[in-house]
């Protein structure tokens, strides 16, 4: 009786769980008709995971309308994170650099841009790196064309006041 009544409904629910922690947000654990403090808990269970649901919903809708709008912005638009690897980049950060966008996300900055323009740029991301908005001009070569470049790097200061990465801006 203990098994089915009790261990094995918290058996589900407690597996329940687990789907979740791993993204599951479809995953249910109430059994309908169950008029007791574990149905209590699996509905209450279910309600949170709806919740869960909705705001993963939401989120991506953001994310989406988010890179929407800085695709269609002409200017080099990308966010360099405190280990100095690119999390972020637009369409034109991606024509720019003449690559697929998954070889520029993860990518490190001064593998990316190679001995000759890393330096060019290194100073200037170390600054920004350490909390200071930082605006400048530089001189490239990508792909056999010069480029004049107006650079700007923007600190992402997180609630504790540490820099966590930098917002990038840049046009030709």
């Amino acid at each position: 009786v203990v098994g089915v009544r009790v261990l094995g409904p918290l058996t589900r629910l407690q597996q329940a769980a687990d789907a979740l922690r791993r993204g599951e947000t479809r995953v249910r654990a109430a059994e309908p008709g169950r008029a007791d403090e574990i149905g209590d808990l699996a509905r209450a269970f279910d309600a949170m995971t709806v919740a869960v649901q909705l705001q993963g919903d939401a989120r991506r809708a953001s994310e989406q309308h988010l890179r929407r709008v800085i695709d269609s912005v002409p200017d080099l638009i990308g966010y360099i994170d405190a280990d100095r690897r690119y999390t972020l980049a637009n369409r034109a950060y991606v024509a720019w650099h003449g690559l697929g966008l998954d070889a520029i996300v993860g990518a490190d900055v001064a593998a990316l841009y190679g001995v000759d323009d890393y330096p060019r740029f290194a100073p200037y991301l170390e600054r920004a790196l350490a909390g200071e908005p930082v605006a400048f001009e530089v001189d490239v070569t990508r792909h056999g064309r010069a480029w004049s470049m107006r650079m700007s790097y923007v600190p992402h200061i997180d609630d504790g006041g540490r820099t966590v990465g930098v917002y990038v801006m840049g046009t030709d």
